[in-house]
């Protein structure tokens, strides 16, 4: 994979028969989709980086951390047999012999994005890493404990119209989107190794943003008799940034060429601004209507593995993991 200049395990595996890679992260093997295939860390199953899909993005794990991405079309008795299609097995390199750094970065544009005229908000200052900062956090005044209403009984439960009034306005004033520039795609990642006697240690960040604008009209109609006829139009605009962020470490000693252990590390991130606008006139009420959706998700991921691995000339020559 280093030989051939590829910057994730998707872009080597594009190169492989029976491969198909979607968006240039999503790889399914022999053309099925994504239920029919798995992934694996060091044999660890990864769970899926998406929401409502069960897909691994590969582009999130540097070629320069990976010894080697097995591609297993077929059953065996030591996998998964829950991989119809096939199975991605990544196995991150293994302890550095000597200092190693690799920098990488790449970028691109979407004619329809960059540089065009989009819907966005003030979002926070840590929005390209996939996580926010506390400008998004409750104000301090809004109350911890359950909210009661008060009723026709009980009126002296609740909160009163001041403290209501008192929290609406400690919110941040940031309702209505702004006129903005459309960002380019970018991606960088950074894998560092080194070794000190037995102890190593080799680890990897990956930061990605991708963005994207969909604008359409919508139209509705009614059957009436053998016809359609037009029941409202609407005009809908929408601008969302995607980010994730992606760490791996590796930590590991080795006692003797025999007998060796590792403490291995994986955290990915994702989060998702979008601004959209719905508007235009509805039949049903009469009038122009305009729906405006602010909007941040923000989802994360960590998983840690301890491993070993002893070799035993007395007992057969076993090898134990």
């Amino acid at each position: 994979m280093r030989q051939n200049a590829d910057l994730s395990a998707a872009s080597a595996l594009q190169r492989m028969s029976g491969m198909s890679v979607v968006d240039n992260r999503y790889v399914f093997v022999r053309g099925l989709g994504e239920r029919y295939s798995n992934t694996t860390l060091n044999g660890a199953m990864i769970p899926s980086t998406e929401t409502e899909r069960r897909v691994v993005s590969l582009d999130m794990f540097p070629a320069g951390l990976l010894d080697h991405v097995w591609v297993v079309k077929s059953y065996t008795p030591d996998r998964p047999a829950e991989s119809a299609g096939g199975l991605v097995e990544i196995v991150p390199s293994r302890l550095p012999n000597r200092p190693m750094f690799n920098l990488s970065f790449e970028a691109g544009a979407n004619g329809l994005t960059t540089g065009e005229s989009v819907l966005d908000y003030s979002g926070s200052g840590t929005d390209w890493l996939a996580y926010d900062d506390g400008r998004r956090a409750l104000p301090g005044t809004i109350p911890s404990q359950r909210v009661i209403r008060g009723g026709i009984f009980t009126p002296e439960l609740g909160y009163s119209r001041q403290e209501l009034e008192q929290f609406a306005e400690s919110f941040e004033n940031i309702w209505e989107p702004e006129a903005a520039d459309g960002r380019p795609n970018a991606a960088w990642s950074a894998v560092y190794g080194n070794r000190w006697g037995g102890f190593g240690l080799l680890a990897s960040l990956n930061v990605r943003q991708r963005a994207q604008r969909r604008d359409e009209i919508q139209n509705y109609y009614r059957v009436e008799g053998s016809s359609l006829t037009p029941f409202s139009e609407y005009e809908y605009d929408a601008y969302e940034v995607k980010a994730s962020r992606t760490g791996l470490l590796n930590l590991g000693y080795q006692f003797s060429p025999a007998h060796r252990v590792s403490l291995q590390g994986f955290s990915t991130s994702s989060g998702a601004r979008e601004t959209r606008r719905f508007e235009g006139f509805n039949a049903d009420a009469g009038l122009n209507l305009r729906n405006t959706r602010l909007l941040w998700l923000e989802e994360s991921l960590s998983s840690g593995q301890l491993t070993g691995e002893h070799f035993v000339p007395g007992l057969s020559n076993s090898r134990i993991e």
